[in-house]
């Protein structure tokens, strides 16, 4: 079992768990998350989930984990966007056509 899988839901819907009762993070608090989300994190419902926003926007740098510096960004209604990832750090592109 891996210290994600050692957190307990607050509640079973709930998209972020609540991992302060994991012996991981009871051992090693500096490295591991307090509360990390449940779904995949590439899940553009997740990215654009109100409460979520309405979370990263309240707890500001306390949101971030160890290598995270989350931001909130809008994006011009009617955009196809995407999210894109060099080297772990993130960041949302326009979407366009590439061939190979």
């Amino acid at each position: 079992m891996t210290h994600w899988e050692d957190g307990e839901y607050a509640d079973p819907d709930a998209d972020v768990v609540d991992n302060t009762d994991s012996e991981q993070y009871r051992k090693y608090p500096s490295v591991h998350p307090k509360y990390y989300l449940a779904k995949d994190s590439w899940d553009k419902d997740l990215r654009t989930d109100p409460d979520v926003i309405e979370v990263v926007e309240r707890l500001e740098d306390d949101a971030n984990a160890d290598l995270a510096d989350l931001k909130i960004v809008e994006v011009p209604e009617g955009v196809e966007w995407k999210i894109d990832e060099y080297d772990g750090a993130e960041h949302i592109a326009e979407k366009h056509r590439t061939w190979s």
